[in-house]
């Protein structure tokens, strides 16, 4: 909603730090906090809309177009802040053309239809989130926001499947090889794998492997058991890919 209004969306997770929400909501200069009424006091001053008054749209005709529109290449999307690893956390933009691109990243991996569902098991601070919920929302597909005590629980994650349809998702390896140890293949369509290499002795079909941050987003993928051990797979759509030697020095190809 906020996107299809024409503004950015800078998510902040409920379980931060008061100073560190003041900070950011001060940096971007937030124009709007949507929230809900157990947080509005986190606000730090800033003007809120409680999701709780958002009244329902009866009568109104909600079957028309619900994809995003990315004709703005150059306007701010996402920002997305980092842990502070260096000291103080940095809002990193993600403007529409890279979110345009994890769309086009998609189409190489599945075909997104009105069927498609996606299950989200990432908080909404974390990049893996917009690989979740973006290019789903972008093409009509659906997704589902797991809560903090389905994300923790395997066996629920694995119900989940079943009861919400889901077709794809993002998820850790770890977290990947332990879902098919207890329950066997998963039964999805495809399923993005990153945060760490991917050490699985197993895969089922549809499985791909892909590299991101937080500043570059989805850079590159491939499917998991193919291109050797060391293969960072194919640049994603939008990407140049650079290979550098041990002195930094751009390795041309032959």
């Amino acid at each position: 909603a906020v996107m299809r209004a024409g503004c950015a969306i800078v998510p902040i997770d409920a379980e931060y730090p008061a100073e560190r929400v003041r900070a950011i909501l001060e940096d971007v200069g937030c124009a709007l906090c949507v929230t809900t009424a157990p947080l509005v006091e986190r606000t730090a001053g800033f003007p809120a809309l409680l999701i709780e008054e958002i009244q329902p749209m009866h009568g109104k005709d909600l079957n028309g177009d619900r994809t995003l529109d990315y004709s703005d290449p150059d306007a701010e999307g996402y920002i997305l802040y980092t842990s502070g690893s260096t000291g103080k956390p940095k809002g990193v933009i993600h403007r529409q053309a890279m979110l345009g691109s994890f769309r086009e990243t998609y189409s190489d991996v599945i075909r997104v239809t009105e069927r498609s569902r996606t299950l989200c098991v990432s908080g909404f601070s974390f990049i893996a989130a917009v690989l979740d919920i973006m290019p789903m929302l972008a093409q009509g597909g659906g997704v589902y926001i797991a809560n903090e005590t389905e994300r923790k629980n395997m066996d629920m994650i694995w119900e989940l499947f079943q009861k919400r349809q889901i077709t794809g998702m993002f998820i850790p390896p770890k977290m990947y090889d332990v879902l098919r140890k207890l329950h066997g293949p998963l039964p999805l369509e495809y399923v993005l794998m990153g945060g760490e290499k991917s050490r699985t002795a197993q895969c089922d079909p549809g499985v791909f492997e892909g590299y991101a941050s937080t500043e570059s987003a989805f850079v590159s993928h491939h499917p998991v058991g193919e291109g050797g051990p060391l293969s960072l797979g194919k640049p994603s759509p939008g990407v140049s890919a650079y290979l550098l030697d041990e002195d930094g020095k751009l390795i041309t190809q032959p």
